[in-house]
């Protein structure tokens, strides 16, 4: 049996390098997308990609599998930050369209490796979403409905795929901390913790270990798909 090989984008974020570590460590050939092009630990392979442009997926990743082979396995943590809070009524089409270019790059992605998937019988996909696309937290709403959108299609892909030996499923963090992070004592960011952690069942907010775990679990069963993982220590998300 060949050693899969595994596609992060968004790999350079806290959550995108745990993935690739964990990916790796249990096995897995991974190669690693982001902007920078950076090389995170674990990975075999990285590129600079910016994946709203289709062309330039199809060149990186036919440069990826020329190296390690069909993509078998693709994680998608890319998406750009929000900047400040805007509310909807105030929200520039400008921001909208960095918003949703996200989604677009994550059809791009899926475009582009699925027909080797339905050709080897068998492949996984797993989309980063977050809580906010079903908890609204005022002034995020752009943010919210590209991984909501996003979110959709996945489930969509679940539906028309399966048939061809192909999950695609979604993880959905809600606030994510790394423990080797220095303590963030902004009276803020405190007082929004302090608030979150009352609404969770766990003492203490999930790590992106924690994330790369769950997803990991994801791709490493045939039985699971289109369904929505919530990790966020318990805090029920309606």
């Amino acid at each position: 049996m060949t050693t899969p090989v595994a596609l992060v984008a968004g790999a350079t974020g806290p959550l995108g390098r745990a993935v690739v570590k964990v990916l790796s460590d249990n096995g897995m050939h991974v190669g690693a997308l982001s902007r920078s092009g950076d090389l995170p630990s674990g990975a075999e392979w990285a590129a600079a990609c910016d994946i709203t442009d289709a062309a330039a997926v199809d060149v990186a990743i036919t440069d990826l599998e020329a190296g390690l082979g069909p993509v078998e396995v693709l994680i998608n943590a890319a998406h750009p930050p929000a900047h400040g809070e805007t509310r909807i009524a105030e929200l520039a089409a400008d921001e909208l369209a960095t918003q949703f270019g996200a989604v677009t790059g994550h059809i791009a992605l899926c475009a582009r490796v699925i027909p080797g998937m339905r050709s080897a019988g068998r492949g996984r996909i797993v989309y980063l979403a977050g809580a906010l696309m079903a908890r609204p937290i005022p002034g995020h709403g752009a943010y919210g409905a590209a991984k909501a959108a996003a979110a959709t299609l996945t489930r969509f892909l679940a539906a028309e795929e399966g048939r061809a030996g192909i999950t695609a499923n979604i993880v959905a963090p809600g606030r994510v901390v790394d423990p080797a992070d220095p303590i963030d004592t902004d009276p803020g960011w405190v007082a929004a913790a302090d608030d979150l952690v009352t609404r969770m069942s766990l003492s203490d907010f999930p790590t992106p270990h924690d994330v790369a775990t769950t997803v990991l679990s994801l791709v490493t069963n045939a039985a699971v798909t289109a369904q929505t993982i919530w990790v966020t220590g318990g805090e029920p998300i309606a």
